[in-house]
């Protein structure tokens, strides 16, 4: 776990607004651009990101869509860190080419700033596909193209939509849970500043220290003096 003050300064940047939270923790952790990190490698860098601030490996516990038993899971982020190209990609159907490319963080404000998730998915769909060559006779993109074109991009962006797999231990039942990295890293911080300001509002309590003073000190020695006052 990482110091207190750190943690309290990524959990002060992931307040706010769901749609621009991966950006403004990766802003606090020195990204320059976030905006234009593909999804997967904003995922990446997230993962990167939670184990220096709160460890590597996930407890946690999901209930069986099939019979409702309690699964426990222990999984670890890295894990699904894998090779991926993550540029542009060339499909074609049914007589159709089309060149698309990952989405982005910025895609993701356009679409979160969007009237609806109707406008929302059109808008990402037309961000994502940058060209496209219809054959002779033209007419409307045929379903089978942005089929094409969705299948590619997953495939070169695997972590844009991360899942984790299970199977339910009472049942056998297999499912797929979304992995959030952003959500899940906010969740973490959250429940770790509460920690680090209870043990502020306790120590100035007892001792009449400022907030700088408290978490400037070495954790090992902020807990003897908890130890201490309690």
């Amino acid at each position: 776990m990482a110091d207190a003050d750190i943690i309290l300064t990524f959990w002060q940047a992931a307040q706010g607004p769901g749609a621009g939270r991966a950006k403004r923790l990766l802003a606090a952790a020195g990204e320059a651009d976030g905006a234009a990190l593909t999804l997967g490698e904003a995922t990446r860098r997230l993962i990167a990101l939670r184990g220096r601030l709160v460890g590597e490996a996930i407890s946690a516990v999901a209930n069986c869509p099939a019979c409702g038993t309690v699964n426990e899971t222990r999984f670890v982020p890295a894990d699904l860190v894998g090779a991926a190209e993550g540029g542009p990609v060339m499909v074609e159907a049914e007589g159709w080419r089309a060149t698309a490319r990952p989405l982005t963080l910025a895609d993701m404000d356009a679409a979160a700033a969007s009237a609806g998730p109707g406008v929302a998915a059109d808008l990402l769909r037309a961000r994502a596909i940058t060209a496209v060559e219809p054959p002779e006779g033209g007419g409307e993109a045929p379903a089978a193209l942005i089929a094409a074109v969705e299948a590619a991009l997953d495939a070169a962006d695997p972590l844009a939509d991360a899942r984790i797999g299970l199977v339910c231990a009472g049942c056998a039942q297999s499912w797929e849970v979304a992995f959030d990295a952003a959500a899940l890293l906010t969740v973490e911080l959250d429940a770790a500043a509460r920690r680090a300001m209870a043990e502020v509002a306790t120590l100035a309590r007892a001792y009449g220290w400022s907030e700088a003073e408290i978490l400037g000190m070495p954790a090992a020695r902020r807990q003897i003096y908890l130890d201490l006052a309690g």
